[in-house]
């Protein structure tokens, strides 16, 4: 099944994936001032959890919205599980770098 890219509400996005990154609130700001000018250019990557949609990347994306006061994102819905989301966090973070070791240690298998 091919992701799907849908305009989500900000207030049906689920955060719980968070507990495994360190956020820069540096780096947030950067992504506040570029979506200021410029608007989301990418779409977050988000799975159907519970009633919601677990974030799995752009919670930078995510808390600049927030702060700037939009009220949705375009999102890539894929159909993961748990293990696969986490696998999907540590995996589009480790391109970037942006990840601290301490980070990919919390990703782990598990419910």
């Amino acid at each position: 099944m091919q992701p799907v890219i849908e305009k989500v509400a900000i207030t049906s996005l689920d955060l719980t994936l968070v507990e495994i990154r360190i956020i820069s609130p540096h780096r947030i700001s950067k992504v506040k001032q570029s979506m200021g000018l410029h608007g989301q250019l990418h779409p977050i990557i988000v799975r159907p959890f519970e009633d919601h949609y677990q974030v799995i990347d752009g919670l930078k994306r995510v808390y600049a919205a927030m702060e700037l006061g939009l009220p949705v994102l375009e999102c890539y819905i894929l159909e993961v599980d748990l293990q696969q989301a986490k696998l999907l966090v540590l995996s589009y973070n480790r391109q970037h770098r942006s990840m601290e070791v301490w980070g990919e240690a919390m990703v782990r298998p598990g419910p």
